[in-house]
């Protein structure tokens, strides 16, 4: 019985659909930089597109899911931020292309990249020896040659040839004006973390006609040549089918042609953990630093720092208003098939007089076509925009833009709308977001982590950003920061990962066997009031927090010295609860027992359910059902812990509810005190804990962890 392949044909070559038939099968972004080709002039995309006979280019795209084949996808058309925001080429093109597996940075030493016995070459160098290409693994020894043994500091570098359906005898594929072009499968495997890199050759077949392609920086290994007259000779001149021997220094905007997406093929429908990055300049990265040679946004920066796989969709100056069905045909059967998408227009809409009721309007409207599939659709809350006399080195001399960017303008009005819900009328009915019915699952509030602490109509200072409506590289960071926490609980639904690698380049700080509080200080507020905390309990809501769970936390773990310890935790009302979870980070001896109180004050707390089993004798988590869900206003709840020998052990300092879901921007913790007791040996009916005999240990303010 012969195989089918996804596509549904017996093998790929079978297929009788065009070259233009956009697969989308089980195959999702698995390579950095899955993105549009974006246009910088917003009216005729001249800005955007590249007039020559042809032209060969090479990225770098890190390897952001683990993938057993990929597919190469290339686009005829771009993006402008104005209506309409879809434009297409106006001439065909033809792609020919392939990869280099696992791939770094071509190194040239005397103007060769051929290996050089007197040089130490560094981690990501791509030289070649003997005819082959190998990457370096970590800074060489002087003298060591390549090879493709392993355990050695060299790795063999292999190039796959890209192949499509209707290709011609050069592997080159046709591309009408406004299509787009996947690839047949390569079947490798590719490891997350690692890089590969993609080398293009477009032809326009005149020298007048035009190609899109993507803006890069000045990062090496990459670099672009161009044949203003003729196609390049296939197998001596086209760099697609040969070693690099010498590159093309890149200015600053350079447009070099490369696949808007490497799609891969997870062991499972990875498109489960993929998210649509739907924005203006902000996912752009406008003014960022580059980063693997490309300028990411904070929205790709807290993907990368999650390993999270994304489609990102920008472009500079675009509006809410212009995310309609005709407008953004194309963007959206991008977005759509994914899980999520998430959404940070707005800012321009603003900045262009769309009063809020036109605002509500077109959010609701865009969110419902990113949704028209399924995906959950999350909106970010909407950033400052001032001017300064002092190029915003200080608050005192920044000024909102008014009237829509100061107090009570239209950004304050938006902003609280989606705080409070997003609410909208349907049928007679009030829905808030999260509800059936309503297009947005949820707000992504990040808009804090670049806002003067008194004063949120400004930018912090100094550093921040430079021209009043677009971040730094730091500025970028602490967005990200801010919104790595969502990506993996809260829109995919699945525990934290930590990448391997962070966006920087660097490795993660947060591992399991290195935790402390040095770790926690280089986090840069990614839970800001946990900063610094370091411990257990920092490393467990990294990487346990579960999806719309609250938790609460004091610094440090207790040693249980006496029979008894409690925790005391504050709470906003709305939640209903399941049980408990809490952590033992040093065993003790026997079983113990854990009770839990509920109160509306701390001297009037009355226990919930008999004493459950708490197995103190072994690390881990432990888990402490109820006997049926509780539903709780605000008040407090304890949980007391008893030790029936005299090796007690220690608990974590966190407490996490297993509650029922949580709406995205609900109420959320107030407060957690840690407090000892005497050597009691049952747990009472009542607990008075501002009585004698509790010691408060620590207390810490919580601020929204969602």
């Amino acid at each position: 019985m012969p195989r089918t392949y996804l596509s549904g044909v017996a093998t790929p070559a079978d297929d009788p659909q065009p070259a233009t038939k956009v697969y989308v099968d089980r195959y999702c972004p698995v390579g950095g930089r899955a993105t549009t080709y974006e246009g910088t002039d917003g009216t005729s995309g001249t800005g955007t597109t590249v007039t020559t006979f042809a032209r060969t280019g090479r990225t770098l795209h890190r390897v952001i899911g683990a993938a057993s084949a990929l597919k190469l996808e290339f686009q005829n058309w771009y993006t402008q931020p104005n209506s309409p925001g879809e434009v297409n080429n106006p001439n065909t093109v033809t792609y020919r292309a392939a990869v280099e597996y696992p791939a770094g940075k071509w190194r040239q030493i005397s103007g060769t990249t051929t290996w050089s016995a007197a040089t130490s070459y560094a981690a990501l160098d791509q030289v070649v020896y003997s005819g082959s290409s190998y990457v370096a693994l970590a800074a060489t020894t002087i003298g060591t040659a390549p090879t493709s043994a392993l355990g050695t500091e060299w790795q063999l570098v292999t190039r796959y040839a890209v192949t499509f359906v209707g290709q011609d005898a050069n592997r080159r594929v046709t591309v009408t004006a406004g299509g787009s072009a996947v690839s047949l499968p390569l079947f490798l495997a590719v490891v997350e973390g690692q890089y590969l890199a993609v080398t293009t050759t477009v032809s326009t077949a005149n020298a007048a006609n035009v190609f899109s392609a993507d803006i890069i920086g000045t990062g090496t290994g990459e670099f672009a040549l161009d044949y203003p007259s003729a196609n390049p000779t296939v197998g001596t001149q086209d760099l697609v089918d040969i070693n690099v021997t010498t590159e093309t220094s890149l200015g600053t905007g350079t447009r070099v042609p490369m696949p808007s997406a490497v799609l891969g093929l997870g062991r499972t429908p990875e498109t489960v953990r993929s998210v649509g990055l739907v924005g203006d300049s902000l996912i752009m990265g406008w003014l960022d630093s580059e980063l693997d040679s490309h300028k990411k946004g904070f929205a790709v920066r807290a993907a990368e720092y999650e390993d999270v796989r994304y489609r990102r969709v920008p472009q500079g100056g675009d509006r809410m208003m212009y995310w309609t069905a005709a407008n953004a045909a194309k963007r959206l059967a991008l977005v759509q098939p994914l899980t999520s998408v998430v959404c940070d227009l707005g800012s321009n809409d603003i900045a262009n007089s769309r009063t809020l009721i036109q605002m509500q309007a077109d959010a609701v409207a865009a969110w419902t076509e990113m949704g028209r599939q399924g995906a959950r659709v999350f909106q970010t809350t909407i950033t400052p925009k001032t001017t300064s006399t002092d190029a915003w080195a200080t608050k005192a001399n920044q000024t909102p833009v008014a009237p829509a960017y100061a107090t009570g303008g239209v950004r304050d009005t938006f902003n609280a709308w989606l705080r409070a819900g997003a609410s909208i009328t349907v049928n007679g009915n009030t829905l808030t977001m999260g509800m059936s019915g309503h297009p947005l699952t949820g707000v992504i509030d990040i808009s804090s982590a670049i806002e003067d602490t008194t004063d949120s109509h400004y930018w912090k200072s100094p550093g921040w950003t430079t021209d009043g409506a677009h971040p730094t590289a730091q500025g970028y960071d602490a967005l990200a920061v801010a919104m790595r926490q969502y990506l993996s609980t809260t829109v995919l639904g699945v525990p934290l990962k930590h990448a391997a690698l962070h966006a920087t380049g660097s490795l993660d700080p947060i591992t399991p066997a290195s935790i402390g509080a040095a770790d926690a200080a280089t986090l840069g507020g990614y839970l800001p009031t946990l900063t610094g905390a370091g411990g257990v309990s920092e490393y467990i809501l990294r990487g346990e927090l579960a999806a719309n769970i609250p938790h609460w936390a004091v610094n440090s773990a207790y040693a249980i010295t006496t029979n008894q310890v409690a925790i005391l935790l504050g709470y906003s009302g709305g939640f209903t609860y399941t049980g408990m979870r809490f952590y033992v980070t040093a065993a003790g001896t026997a079983t113990g027992l854990v009770t839990c109180y509920f109160g509306s004050n701390v001297a009037a707390l009355a226990k919930v359910n008999s004493d459950r089993t708490a197995p103190l004798n072994a690390t881990g988590y432990k888990q402490v059902a109820f006997s049926a869900p509780v539903a709780l206003a605000a008040g407090y709840l304890a949980l007391l812990f008893t030790s029936t020998a005299a090796t007690r052990g220690s608990l974590a300092a966190l407490v996490q509810s297993t509650a029922l879901p949580l709406p995205m921007g609900g109420q959320t913790p107030s407060g957690a005190t840690g407090v000892g007791t005497a050597a009691a040996t049952t747990a009472p009916s009542t607990l008075d804990m501002s009585g004698a005999g509790f010691t408060a240990i620590q207390t810490i303010p919580w601020a929204s962890l969602y």
